[in-house]
């Protein structure tokens, strides 16, 4: 809606087109674990992260195309792990908080795509080949 001499004007305006966006994250890093008793453990983890991305944009009707492609060096992760077996269990329960840090400029015109990870999940551990 717009004024036009002093009156309300409504002007219809119609928006259409498509985008599809994909990203790969790949963490490159290492897990330490400190073994706080028999069936807990606190794990420390911290490296790099590497991403792939690319974006298509169509405007309605095929009017333009936008693509976008951008990859490389994202930034830096780095967590705490706590986990806990279950006594004569192969599963265990853990939780992890992580917390990425990105770089600017990875693609043109994007901030910080940083922030928060918490994880908690139930694990298995497969029995060991040696064991006799």
């Amino acid at each position: 809606m717009e004024l036009q001499n002093g009156n309300p004007v409504v002007i219809p305006e119609g928006r259409g087109g498509s985008a599809t966006f994909r990203e790969w994250l790949f963490n490159a890093g290492l897990l330490y674990n400190f073994i706080l008793s028999n069936n807990n453990t606190l794990g420390i983890n911290g490296g790099i992260v590497l991403v792939s991305v690319n974006e298509q944009t169509n405007g309605p009707a095929g009017s333009y195309s936008v693509t976008t492609k951008g990859g490389g060096f994202l930034g830096l992760f780095g967590g705490v792990i706590l986990e806990r077996k279950f006594e004569n269990s192969p599963f265990s329960v853990f939780g992890e908080v992580q917390y990425n840090l990105s770089r600017n400029g990875i693609i043109s015109g994007l901030g910080n795509d940083g922030g928060l990870n918490m994880n908690l999940g139930l694990r298995f551990y497969f029995a060991s080949l040696n064991n006799e």
